[in-house]
This record gives C-alpha cells, sequence and structure tokens, in this order.
C-alpha cells in the first residue's frame, strides 16, 4: 500500500477563528508475492524488507506499508550431505588428496553451532569455505582437535620385543616406528624442496571464505 505526500485540499478562511488548512494523502494498494527465505529474510518487489520479519504480518516504510499474512515456520536442517571421503586432518587443515582439495577449520565455534545446531550431525566442523565437515567415527565426548592431540602420540606403531640378558634372563621393549611425516604422505617424497612437490603444492586446490 503506497500513499502520496500530503495534498492541501483547500484554504478556508473565517475572520473570526482565523484560518485552517485541510490536507489529504492518496493511497494505492499493490498486490504482489513476497519471496519467505527464513524467519529474518524475505524479499518482495513492493518495497525494501530488510528489517522486517516475517511473523509480525506487517512492515512500515518509508514510502509504503506492507501488509502480508503472517505464517509460522517450521526451522529445519538446511544442510545436504555431499559424499563421504578418506582424509588427511591436521589441527588447522582437511586434506582430501583424490581430489586435491584443502579446507581449513573456522576458528568461530559459536558459528559452527549455529550452522549445524538443527541438523542430525555427529563432530560437525565449519570451514573457512562454510562447508561442514563431519567425522562420525570420532567419540561425541570429546573434540575433534583434543582427539588429534591426545592420540597423537599413541598413533606410532608399536612393536613388542624381547632380549635375552647374560643370566639367561628375558626383557621386553617397544620398538617404534616412525610414521611419515604430512608431505612424504601426499607426495611420495621425503625430499620437500624437489621441484616435483613444489610445483604439486602451488597448483593444490584450496577453499578460501569467499563463499561455497
Amino acid at each position: 500500500m503506497f500513499s502520496t505526500t500530503e495534498i492541501e485540499e483547500q484554504n478556508v478562511s473565517i475572520p473570526i477563528l482565523g484560518s485552517s488548512i485541510y490536507t489529504r494523502s492518496v493511497y494505492t494498494i499493490v498486490a504482489d508475492n513476497i519471496t519467505v527465505i527464513d524467519e529474518q529474510t524475505i524479499v518482495s518487489p513492493l518495497g525494501n524488507l530488510d528489517n522486517c520479519t516475517l511473523s509480525t504480518g506487517s512492515c512500515i516504510l518509508d514510502d509504503a506499508v506492507v501488509i502480508w499474512k503472517p505464517i509460522s515456520i517450521q526451522p529445519t536442517c538446511n544442510l545436504q550431505k555431499l559424499d563421504t571421503f578418506d582424509a588427511l586432518v591436521t589441527l588447522r587443515y582437511v586434506l582430501i588428496p583424490e581430489y586435491e582439495l584443502t579446507f581449513e577449520f573456522n576458528p568461530d565455534f559459536f558459528q559452527t553451532y549455529q550452522r549445524i545446531r538443527l541438523c542430525n550431525i555427529s563432530q560437525g566442523y565449519l570451514s573457512t569455505s562454510n562447508h561442514v565437515l563431519a567425522f562420525p567415527n570420532i567419540p561425541t565426548s570429546v573434540m575433534l582437535h583434543d582427539f588429534l592431540i591426545q592420540n597423537g602420540n599413541t598413533r606410532q606403531r608399536r612393536d613388542v620385543k624381547t632380549i635375552t640378558l647374560a643370566d639367561n634372563r628375558t626383557s621386553e621393549f617397544d620398538l617404534i616406528s616412525k610414521q611419515p611425516r604430512l608431505i612424504p604422505q601426499l607426495f611420495h617424497s621425503e625430499d620437500m624442496h624437489s621441484t616435483l612437490i613444489r610445483s604439486q603444492i602451488s597448483g593444490f586446490s584450496t577453499r578460501s571464505n569467499n563463499g561455497m
């Protein structure tokens, strides 16, 4: 519903009481559609509804009043599962070598909570590219980063060996084989400075925080 500015209807002068000015406004009713994105986001060609809320049923603009029938929207999860991948995970990054993709964890855990609170996702973490990465095999009682730290040393392979002492007694000891670093796992080479590895790293796709 749109209105014009005030229009002077007539100017009546009365000698004893002075003069009076009557004004009127002309209203035009226009019907159109409203698109509902979520409870806080509605769009319409009738006007800018950025500061309007769906449940109120109306919104007063500078030059119009927009009215609609209030509806209640049940909030739902707006995420969709893409696929399951094998990944290499560090405290900061998730790497999917098969598709040469890298994701960086978003350090804002409250933002992660806001994104997945309506979804049935176990161990979900938001990336800087707004992807949600889920690790369902990690116990729910511990955060992923704590799990990586707590299990960092135990991931080394241990082989129990025995030695025979001079008096024929035996003693056990653990033989710990060193796990390869991340670069050798990805590029199958120990030479970090090789031209091949540098070229592969420069072409390794990453996800920035400019959108999904």
